[in-house]
């Protein structure tokens, strides 16, 4: 219930957000699977014109093969960063250099670029792609676009809402498709790869990091060992604190396989994908490793051969780590707190102002490092604190008062770093709260299984066990329920009415025309 409850109060910042977006994205949709026959921009053009019965098109924009320019403008943007840097500094001989390797790679890119258009322009096919943007006149024909099914090939004239324009990866609309499936295999296998090689590291952390173990290897600590309260307090923080740095490395391992792997479209969506795997990341390798074992391969056949195991597997291996969770849980609010202090962004700024003027230090030291600090894996590590709280609420009530100071102290650093410290990025609109949502309702599923394991194991009877087990119709329920009984993505025609008379949000770009061609 408290689910829903929270998607019908985000349905009316979802609805306000919709209503508010700005023009291109409030009037655009993208297009990919076009037929070869339209891979212009005339052509695209005329075919939704006539589709529509009228002229309701402003701009239709198919993506071109641009590489060559992309290249040049890098160099461009490199040699001018090395001439402010030049210019700074006061050295007339390297600003003279960069200033005509400059002046050249500027004339080589204005050159390119009317080439690419003209070629463009000359038909369908050669340099343009099977991928771009319609602009239409006004929004009840773009949503409607969205709703339409063009052809009997499901992979033709594919129409969904458009990323920010500010926040396109426009290599990702260039990929070649059938190549594409090879890469997004070798993704997947690397992801799994990330899976199955951290069980080591964790139990490798778990053994090196217990003072009972170290005394062996390190004649030093043992009068630390013979201490029972040094050895308390040690086996509590040492090992929570190294789990939770050695954790925070996933999230670049998934950004590089995502980034160099998948089509992402945009930065946001990149984001996205973290915020999926990541959770569930830490879901095996936090809140479920000491079910896992030492091998995650042989605990899933295990559970294969034998589903109803997992009852008694959760029983009776959670209860046992509660102590730990208390103790990683205040350890969040020693993160919260570094994170408040931007650390990282002072030491860039400071080492940019010595090479160039403040305004570009400034620019050069934001934004913060978006593999850890970035909304998809801030919301992954949210969503899984809440899980991981609900998950040992019944064993442990202690852990409720945790969570709670846990929450309370990110409502007040994130709120001022969104707002006041942090850059604005592209965002969409409510998703990664909803894919938190899905997230919470996933994790009450882990707190029913223990539950009606631990009720199984500890009691005489079968009753209680299955009293707790019975919960599974209703949350089941529920988790289908939620995917069909809010309609959220889009406004419907009713709410589009009232559309013009809102106030628009602040456009980030005035075109979905690629970098490289505008001008």
């Amino acid at each position: 219930k408290c689910v829903f409850d929270a998607m019908r109060a985000f349905l009316v910042r979802r609805t306000l957000w919709l209503k508010r977006m700005p023009a291109p994205r409030s009037l655009t949709v993208l297009v990919e699977g076009i037929p070869e026959d339209k891979c212009s921009d005339k052509e695209l053009t005329g075919y939704f014109d006539k589709l529509f019965g009228s002229s309701v098109v402003d701009t239709a924009i198919v993506m071109k093969d641009t590489t060559d320019l992309v290249r040049m403008v890098k160099e461009r943007d490199s040699s001018q960063l090395y001439l402010d840097k030049a210019t700074f500094k006061g050295d007339r001989e390297s600003t003279e250099e960069y200033k005509k390797e400059v002046d050249r790679l500027e004339k080589d890119i204005k050159a390119e670029k009317a080439r690419v258009k003209k070629e463009a322009a000359s038909g369908v096919g050669n340099i343009n792609l099977t991928c771009g943007f319609v602009t239409f006149k006004k929004r009840r024909d773009a949503e409607l676009a969205k709703m339409l099914t063009y052809t009997p090939d499901a992979d033709e004239f594919v129409v969904q809402i458009p990323p920010d324009p500010s926040d396109i990866i426009y290599s990702d609309l260039q990929r070649d498709p059938t190549v594409q499936k090879v890469r997004d295999l070798i993704g997947y296998c690397l992801i799994a790869g990330v899976f199955w090689a951290y069980m080591p590291c964790v139990l490798g952390i778990a053994y090196f990091t217990s003072l009972e173990n170290l005394q062996y290897h390190i004649p030093a600590v043992k009068s630390l060992a013979e201490d029972p309260s040094m050895a308390a307090l040690w086996d509590g923080l040492v090992s929570s604190l190294a789990l939770q740095l050695f954790m925070s490395f996933v999230p670049t391992f998934f950004v590089l396989i995502f980034y160099n792997f998948f089509i992402l479209k945009a930065q946001a969506w990149l984001q996205f994908r973290v915020q999926k795997w990541y959770f569930y990341f830490q879901v095996i390798f936090i809140l479920l490793v000491t079910a896992v074992g030492s091998s995650l391969m042989k605990t899933a056949e295990r559970l294969l051969e034998h589903p109803t195991e997992i009852f008694s597997l959760l029983a009776q291996t959670l209860p046992l780590a509660t102590h730990f969770y208390l103790n990683y849980l205040p350890l969040q609010w020693v993160t919260h707190a570094q994170n408040m202090m931007r650390i990282a962004q002072v030491f860039k700024f400071k080492a940019f102002s010595a090479l160039y003027e403040e305004s570009q230090a400034k620019e050069l030291s934001e934004p913060e490092d978006q593999d850890y600090y970035g909304i998809g894996s801030r919301s992954a590590r949210f969503a899984f604190m809440l899980v991981l709280s609900l998950t040992f609420c019944s064993l442990s009530p202690l852990i409720t008062i945790l969570a709670w100071v846990n929450f309370f102290i990110c409502r007040k650093v994130y709120g001022y770093l969104t707002v006041f410290a942090e850059t604005k990025k592209p965002d969409l609109g409510g998703r990664f709260f909803c894919l938190q949502l899905r997230h919470v309702q996933q994790g009450m599923f882990i707190y029913v299984i223990l539950m009606t394991g631990v009720l199984l194991e500890r009691d005489l009877h079968y009753w209680p066990g299955l009293i707790a087990a019975s919960s599974f119709a209703y949350l089941y329920t529920s988790y289908c329920k939620f995917d069909t009984a809010f309609r959220w993505e889009s406004l419907c025609f009713q709410e589009l009415t009232d559309t013009k008379e809102m106030e628009k949000r602040e456009a980030t770009r005035s075109t979905y025309e690629q970098h490289e061609l505008v001008g």
